[in-house]
């Protein structure tokens, strides 16, 4: 999916919310030793990455086309491996089922926001209502059933948020605490609930019938924190450009010491 650029009303760009967090660095260790244990594997990392991001692009937009009612563009089935389909196809059959089941309507789908007030857009993936009343509570999601009507409220909205990675991760609960903000600060909605919808890249997994989504409710809490920490990186991200750009010129300086020294002068 292309990256989407973000302006503020007075026309200046703004950076993105996976921008921002891109700069916390928390999950480098876990990323270091992912693609030390590819390479024993005399496996490319590059090549490993680009293809689950082609899966995890396509999961999301399987999603995206089902809740508007459209069909998938055939020229973006092409860019994809049948494996790619079958874990998409398979994941969106139970997406629908846990949809109905805990009486889910969704209010936007990837809706661009911009905060004025501090200065960051993102494009949250699904703003939803639960019609608790309706709830149909089974083995598959029990769990989840319960988090939504512990929330106390009949009709509760809720921001979820679709992810392939095998864990959930720090960034991802910092990813929703900015935009809960975002939604809070540009719209009329007031997340009550938020759930990661968890999606298994395993086409083994699909073509077994196992399971292939969970909700994974997060509590008000994380999502408080997660902003709080969000708002730290802001700043950061801010004086990135010109620290980097000074410490540059740091290596044109020995450069020229070298060059200095090699004509010995």
């Amino acid at each position: 999916m292309p990256t989407m650029k973000y302006t503020n009303k007075s026309g200046k760009r703004v950076p993105s919310v996976t921008t921002v967090i891109g700069n916390l660095g928390w999950s480098s260790k876990a990323l270091m030793h992912w693609a030390w244990k590819l390479g024993m594997e005399s496996k490319d990392y590059r090549e490993v990455r680009d293809i689950a991001c082609d899966t995890g692009s396509y999961v999301h937009l399987a999603i995206e086309c089902h809740i508007f009612g459209a069909p998938i563009p055939q020229e973006e089935t092409d860019k994809v491996t049948f494996e790619d389909t079958v874990i998409a196809d398979k994941g969106l059959e139970q997406y629908k089922i846990l949809e109905s089941d805990l009486a889910l309507q969704c209010l936007e789908s990837e809706l661009p926001l911009v905060s004025e007030e501090f200065n960051y857009g993102g494009c949250p993936d699904n703003i939803y209502e639960c019609d608790t009343r309706k709830i149909k509570v089974t083995v598959d999601n029990e769990a989840v059933a319960s988090y939504l009507c512990s929330l106390g409220i009949e009709k509760p909205v809720l921001l979820n948020d679709t992810k392939s990675s095998k864990g959930i991760w720090p960034g991802n609960i910092i990813q929703l605490g900015a935009y809960n903000h975002l939604i809070r600060e540009c719209t009329r909605y007031r997340p009550d609930g938020f759930l990661i919808v968890k999606f298994n890249k395993n086409v083994d997994d699909a073509l077994n019938d196992k399971k292939m989504i969970t909700f994974i409710p997060v509590p008000q809490d994380l999502i408080d924190r997660g902003f709080e920490i969000f708002k730290h990186l802001l700043p950061i991200h801010k004086e990135k450009y010109q620290f980097e750009k000074a410490v540059s010129a740091l290596s044109g300086y020995i450069k020229k010491e070298e060059e200095t020294e090699a004509k010995g002068i």
